[in-house]
């Protein structure tokens, strides 16, 4: 087709910028102390050859250092009062401001410039703007370059750039600070509805990626670019999307419709011909039975279980400081009918408008949720036309189909000698298991009967909505949380619950201090937890990270489902479980067994709870972590009753119906968490303890080795309280020495507003060593 598709407007080669930066002279003003120099500071500079962002729609952009130089430090002092009485004023230097000049390059022009942000905060006119005593922008088409950069910074033709003279880089600071330009492309694209309220169309940055690769309007099927143009118009599918690696232009186009959807057909003739996924599209060709080349046609339906139900979509909020926020879609029939959650996630960054992002996860949830059949027949050579993305129209007797409209996916033509081609297609479903709703229009009620009653087919009853009546919770616990990151010492009640009819959406939560009369304690919308049992014992002796063994459970439902996760991720708690009174973090999620799962990468102990042995058939609880809107405040502590009312729309389960659930909170949350790595050693007539408080909520499972001890963290208030053989030793420091001592018992406890932890103990036998709690092995002198 005479069209290179390769992107080489991406990149400027080497011009892109110089790693040689001018040191302009450093002067400064005052020399008190002394004040940093240019070395002194740590600055990140573009690389020769770094390739320059190609920008559509508005975006956030980090500038990229082309140039700095002419440091000046300015001393700041303080005016105080010395001298004999105090009466004589002298200045005291703080410190110093300092100021440079600053060429950053942001991205291939022409960009309007529309808000900076320095070091994550938006500056405005009347919040700090860019503090300096020049600032130059140039979108990109302008003559303005810094005369200041000289020889040592390359000129970018076509770049967008902005020059900063004496830029204010902080006071006592020794980095330059982060700045980020929110940038809009403003540059013509010569298509009807290029430039969407939200964003650029995305048939619009197709054509434009098309141009600069070279392509020729001749090799351009305008055309059919103006319709998809105004189909994604009509959808408001404006798209903000940056290009900041060197690809193929086919892959830069592939992630435009990745996005929307979407064929780049080339035709017989050479053209390009761009078609979007219209469901509404006029059949470009009507099949009949006579159509299909003999014995070729064949067709399968996916099965219910292969659909995705529950779906999930990041996109850039600009309302939210171009920071990432997620959409969601599910299909509640489908997750009823098979009893769980299949999710999939979704890239929709190029999307800043929350209303256009949500409008095409529901798209994806009608398309994605519905069993789809797949079709694939041979025609002859008269049906050349047929082109990726057409919909046909199929009818043919033997297999029951009359005017089934499907989409073409692949065409495959052959060599000229044979009269076939091959064509693989999907049944068109948007208009099977949703509607199409334009901008601003409400969407319609999935559950609203439709407005044509058709007649029972065959004795088969018309279609009846669901009963999405809330049911009776048969499984639930109550757990009062010790001392944590999320609720501190604060009394916390983790509320955990397995939803029976999966269409559950929150929970009405009741309080009664005496059994009869409740109050709503909290609504809550995320307590739904994944409920099993062990289907063996998991023993307390595991390694404080478990890696080898793994508990395995059976499922009461898998809901909600939980996947694999890095190591990192372990770590951040972001989920976790609940056996007897042990809080455990788990990394691994692997099917076993017909029906079990198999948990492995589990950290002991979370949070500081008891490690325990737990038998075969105790019930677990998996769970967001506590925090996310499944967790009960404010509890004073003695005795509680609870009910707990599952609600699916507006029905609320009567509370006649809701099982009463006792707890008595003890305050567990003000109850210090237990010492770890406590450790005697005995050498000649002197035996020292030392031990270290905890403060972080993963103890000692694997973040920091038992025989290790620390001094008291500042965010530590309070003593210890050492028991030697029955008599109470009161300490502030992490160590006590006693001389003259055979063998004895010690416990040690953490003590913080009046409450003692949990008590650590250990045996400390006669003779020289090194001895540890909750350790067998000991190390003797002389061994």
């Amino acid at each position: 087709m005479g069209v290179s598709l390769f992107l080489t407007a991406l990149t400027v080669g080497a011009t892109v910028a110089t790693t040689l930066f001018a040191r302009g002279p450093r002067t400064s003003q005052g020399s008190d102390m002394a004040p940093a120099n240019l070395d002194a500071f740590r600055l990140t500079t573009a690389e020769e050859g770094t390739v320059i962002p190609r920008v559509f729609g508005t975006v956030r952009l980090p500038g990229n250092l082309l140039y700095y130089g002419n440091l000046t430090s300015v001393p700041e002092y303080e005016e105080t009062r010395g001298g004999k009485g105090g009466k004589k004023k002298q200045k005291v230097l703080q410190g110093y401001h300092y100021y440079m000049d600053v060429w950053q390059g942001v991205g291939m022009g022409p960009l309007e410039l529309v808000g900076v942000y320095q070091d994550d905060r938006r500056l405005t006119e009347e919040d700090g703007a860019i503090d300096c005593s020049e600032q130059r922008w140039n979108d990109g088409t302008q003559a303005f370059y810094p005369e200041a950069a000289g020889q040592y910074a390359s000129r970018l033709p076509g770049v967008a750039h902005i020059w900063l003279r004496r830029f204010h880089a902080g006071f006592n600071v020794s980095m330059l600070p982060t700045l980020h330009y929110v940038v809009r492309f403003s540059g013509d694209i010569p298509l009807e509805d290029a430039f969407l309220s939200n964003g650029v169309n995305p048939a619009a940055i197709v054509l434009q990626l098309l141009l600069d690769a070279g392509a020729s309007w001749a090799s351009i099927d305008k055309a059919s670019f103006s319709a998809a143009a105004a189909f994604w118009k009509k959808k408001g599918y404006g798209l903000n999307i940056v290009f900041s690696s060197q690809k193929p232009v086919r892959e830069h186009i592939a992630q435009v419709l990745g996005t929307v959807g979407g064929w780049l057909v080339e035709r017989a003739d050479g053209t390009l011909s761009l078609r979007a996924p219209d469901p509404d599209a006029e059949p470009a060709a009507v099949l009949g039975e006579g159509d299909f080349l003999e014995g070729s046609f064949s067709f399968k339906r996916a099965a219910w279980d292969t659909t995705w139900n529950d779906l999930s979509g990041k996109f850039t909020d600009a309302g939210q400081d171009f920071s990432e926020r997620a959409v969601t879609a599910s299909n509640a029939a489908s997750i009823q009918l098979l009893g769980l959650r299949r999710k999939k996630s979704v890239d929709l960054t190029a999307f800043t408008d929350r209303a256009a992002a949500q409008r095409r996860i529901e798209e994806l949830r009608d398309v994605e949720s519905y069993p789809a059949a797949s079709f694939s027949f041979d025609l002859s050579r008269d049906h050349v036309g047929v082109e990726q993305g057409q919909i046909l129209e199929i009818t043919h007797a033997r297999f029951g189909l009359s005017g089934v409209r499907v989409r073409v996916l692949e065409v495959a033509r052959g060599n000229l000698t044979e009269n076939r081609i091959s064509v693989q297609a999907r049944q068109v479903v948007e208009r099977l298991s949703g509607t199409f709703v334009p901008p601003g229009e409400p969407l319609p009620d999935p559950l609203a009967p439709p407005e044509t009653a058709y007649p029972p087919v065959g004795g088969i009853p018309s279609w009846t909505p669901p009963d999405l009546t809330p049911e009776p919770l048969r499984h639930a616990r109550l757990f009062e949380l010790p001392r944590n990151p999320e609720t501190g010492g604060e009394s916390a009640v983790l509320v955990l619950a397995a939803r029976e009819r999966l269409t559950e959406d929150g929970l009405l939560v009741e309080r009664s201090s005496t059994g009869t009369d409740y109050a709503v304690a909290a609504a809550l919308s995320a307590p739904w937890a994944q409920y099993g049992t062990l289907a063996e014992a998991y023993p307390a002796d595991t390694l404080e990270v478990d890696d080898e063994r793994g508990l395995l459970y059976l499922p009461y439902k898998e809901d909600p489902a939980f996947g694999p996760v890095s190591r990192t991720e372990l770590f951040e708690a972001r989920r976790m479980a609940l056996i007897d009174d042990e809080l455990l973090l788990f990394q691994t999620v692997v099917l076993e067994g017909a029906s079990g799962i198999r948990l492995c990468g589990i950290v002991r102990g979370y949070m500081n709870t008891p490690v325990q042995e737990h038998a075969a058939g105790a019930a677990i609880w998996l769970f967001r972590r506590p925090g996310e809107d499944n967790v009960v405040t404010g509890l004073a502590v003695g005795g509680h009753t609870f009910k707990l009312r599952p609600s699916s729309g507006d029905d609320v389960l009567g509370a006649d119906r809701a099982q009463a659930l006792p707890l008595s909170v003890i305050g567990k949350g003000q109850t210090p968490w237990p010492v770890a790595g406590l450790r005697a050693e005995r050498a000649g007539d002197r035996l020292t303890l030392s031990w270290s408080p905890v403060d972080v909520g993963h103890g000692g499972a694997g973040t920091r080795p038992e025989t290790e001890n620390e001094p008291v963290p500042a965010s530590f208030a309070g003593d210890f309280v050492v028991t030697v053989d029955g008599v109470e030793h009161s300490t502030a420091e992490t160590s006590f020495s006693l001389t003259g001592v055979s063998a004895l018992s010690i416990t040690v406890r953490a003590r913080q507003l009046g409450r003692l932890s949990p008590p650590v103990a250990l045996t400390v036998p006669a003779g020289e060593g090194v001895f540890y709690a909750g350790r067998a092995e000991t190390f003797f002198r002389g061994q």
